[in-house]
């Protein structure tokens, strides 16, 4: 009776322990690569628009509209395994491909002296970002990590198709990724970019204006959000 006992109760505390299995940081550990795709937002952010005339100041007001569309990522890193649980990651993301469109709009307040208001028009454009960050990591269950990321995340912008703008500041993502067989794993992220502001000075003798000198400086920065989802390979 006694070993009936013993026998079941290390077979029920196998089964509990194997219900509470934990995967190995060393399955996770070392360099990998990936591919994602999914949705991304592009948001400017104006912060100040100021038009001069002759030297004298005109009131302006600006709009803006977000671009969203699809974004593909490359990616690549290394995690290194801290002890049993916990692992720190350094990687890179690279979206080559041109992303979504989308339109600004600065138009005079009031009238200008002897003409209508003036109301310039551009289309924007994303043409490329990457994403250099740290990731602390957790592993989760027999076969998971669950990652945040923080990092500087730079996107180059062009306006009209010909000047190109680059914007970069902090960023910060949250992710997850389970294990398949062969290094294989699939992954899941949501980030986002808070970028600095950049300053446009433009001086011109503008017909529109009566020959007037025209000098327009406008300070915009850039907000950016994306969902990706994706396969990838440990070595």
């Amino acid at each position: 009776m006694f070993k009936t006992k013993t026998g079941s109760t290390l077979l029920a505390s196998s089964l509990l322990l194997s219900g509470l299995a934990v995967a190995d940081t060393q399955d996770f550990q070392g360099f990998y690569a990936q591919l994602g795709a999914g949705y991304e937002s592009i948001k400017p952010v104006h912060a100040e628009s100021t038009l001069t005339i002759n030297g004298a100041d005109i009131p302006v007001s600006t709009t803006s509209k977000s671009a969203d569309g699809a974004i593909s990522v490359i990616s690549a890193g290394w995690f290194q395994a801290l002890n049993n649980r916990y692992l720190l990651g350094v990687g890179i993301d690279f979206a080559p491909f041109h992303g979504p469109s989308g339109t600004m709009a600065v138009s005079t307040q009031g009238a200008l002296p002897n003409q209508n208001n003036l109301v310039n028009d551009y289309g924007y454009k994303k043409k490329s970002s990457y994403n250099i960050y740290v990731a602390p990591a957790i592993v989760v269950g027999d076969a998971g990590l669950a990652y945040a990321k923080l990092g500087y995340a730079s996107t180059k912008v062009t306006k009209y198709d010909s000047v190109d703008y680059n914007f970069g500041d902090l960023s910060v993502g949250l992710g997850y990724r389970q294990n398949f067989d062969g290094g294989w794993y699939g992954f899941a992220e949501i980030n986002y970019a808070d970028h600095g502001n950049q300053t446009e000075t433009e001086t011109s003798l503008n017909p529109a204006a009566q020959g007037r000198t025209l000098t327009a400086t406008a300070t915009n920065a850039l907000e950016t959000f994306n969902l990706v989802a994706g396969i990838g390979v440990k070595f």
